[in-house]
C-alpha cells in the first residue's frame, strides 16, 4: 500500500533528518510547505495556522528557533500574498538581528 509506503519513508527521512540538524547545530531552521512542517513536527501543527509564528524544536537538549511558511511555489502563484510575504521576510531579519554567529 503506497500510504503505509510513504508513512515509512517519512519516519526514516524523519531519522536521518534529525540526526544531520544534530551534526549541524543550527540557530534557525525555516521550513517551507506543510510538507516541511510535517516531516519535522509530523501532524502537531497546520502550516496555515501557525505561519509567521516562531516554534522551537529541540533535539538532544539543542534548542533551535524554527519558522514555517507556505511553500515558495504557492506564494509566487498568489498575489494577495505578497503582503504577508514582506512581513515573513521582515520577521527572519529581526530574529536574525538576534542571534550571535560564531
Amino acid at each position: 500500500d503506497m500510504k503505509i509506503l510513504k508513512e515509512i519513508e517519512i519516519i526514516l527521512l524523519r531519522n536521518f533528518l534529525k540526526e544531520h540538524i544534530i551534526s549541524i547545530k543550527p540557530e534557525i531552521i525555516f521550513l517551507l510547505g506543510a510538507s516541511a512542517l510535517e516531516m519535522i513536527y509530523e501532524n502537531k501543527y497546520s502550516i496555515s495556522k501557525i505561519r509567521g509564528n516562531w516554534l522551537e524544536l529541540e533535539i538532544n537538549n539543542l534548542k533551535i528557533a524554527v519558522l514555517a511558511s507556505f511553500h515558495p511555489s504557492f506564494l509566487l502563484r498568489q498575489e494577495d500574498q505578497k503582503k504577508k510575504r514582506m512581513e515573513w521576510f521582515a520577521t527572519i531579519r529581526k530574529k536574525n538581528k538576534t542571534i550571535e554567529f560564531d
